[in-house]
């Protein structure tokens, strides 16, 4: 099992809110120390053996810069978007630097984008003898991507 910090929290992020909605935003201090508690909490489960593995989401570089100083265990897993027109290349690189794993959710673009219709891609999995899905999860692996496919089709 794998257990995620789902989102870093929109605590330092005052843009994330609604003009008119009365939000108290706390310092990038409390945002940061607010990650470092979620982040021992995870680490206990998994000292408890409650988890098999932990790991975050969505959380980006300046995110893993607060907890990673402080780990008494690294993140084993950072799920983020990743797709073709989301490479997420330097975030990837800092992830692997560090020893953690990533999985793209949404590798296909979730849909919106039409990544699997995009005519480069289609014209590329032409010349593979692939479908354009294929191709682009093919890509997602040849960088050491885990993959969370997902099927609009039930």
């Amino acid at each position: 099992d794998l257990l995620l910090i789902h989102w870093p929290g929109m605590f330092d992020t005052p843009e994330r809110y609604l003009e008119d909605e009365k939000v108290v935003v706390p310092t990038k201090e409390v945002a940061c120390r607010k990650r470092l508690e979620m982040w021992a909490a995870l680490e206990h489960i998994y000292r408890l053996k409650l988890a098999r593995a932990i790991g975050v989401s969505n959380f980006m570089k300046q995110h893993l810069d607060d907890i990673l100083p402080s780990c008494k265990i690294t993140p084993m897993m950072n799920q983020i978007e990743v797709h073709p027109y989301l490479s997420q290349r330097d975030l990837i690189a800092f992830c692997y630097s560090h020893g953690i794993q990533v999985t793209a959710y949404s590798p296909l673009a979730g849909g919106k984008a039409n990544v699997v219709r995009d005519p480069t891609v289609v014209e590329l999995a032409a010349k593979k003898g692939v479908g354009p899905g294929q191709l682009v999860l093919s890509w997602h692996v040849q960088r050491g991507i885990v993959v969370i496919p997902k099927s609009a089709n039930p």
